[in-house]
């Protein structure tokens, strides 16, 4: 049985993972990123696309709603300790939250999604069909 917690975009099914280091291996993603494009990037959108990027991509690949959720918070604490001292950084999360969202509901769009028909087509001289 086909479950959406249990299979991941890239790899198909999957073992349950624990959700603690699930959790904190993502939030050290996040924080990995953040600091990094911090260090290397000089403005304030080019640190939010970075965390925004990683955020969405960790929401579309973890299962639980509560690593979800502190990945989410993780990215948002990253942002705004990586943002430039004088600058405001509040109003970019709501930015952050879109990516997290939308990689979410692309975790929930998954299941519900028919498969594309298969084609099964023969060429002539071969037993293996095309594809």
């Amino acid at each position: 049985m086909w479950r959406p917690d249990l299979h991941t975009p890239w790899n198909g099914p999957m073992q349950r993972l624990p959700v603690i280091p699930v959790t904190l291996g993502g939030c050290l993603v996040v924080a990995v990123v953040g600091l990094a494009a911090a260090t290397t990037e000089t403005s304030t959108v080019g640190v939010l696309l970075a965390v925004a990027v990683a955020v969405g991509v960790l929401s579309a690949v973890v299962a639980d709603r509560r690593a979800w959720l502190a990945v989410t918070v993780s990215g948002a604490l990253t942002f705004l300790v990586a943002v430039d001292d004088g600058e405001n950084g509040w109003p970019y999360l709501v930015f952050l939250v879109l990516a997290a969202v939308l990689g979410r509901g692309q975790r929930w769009m998954r299941p519900h999604s028919k498969p594309l028909p298969i084609i099964d087509r023969h060429v002539r001289g071969s037993s293996r069909p095309m594809p």
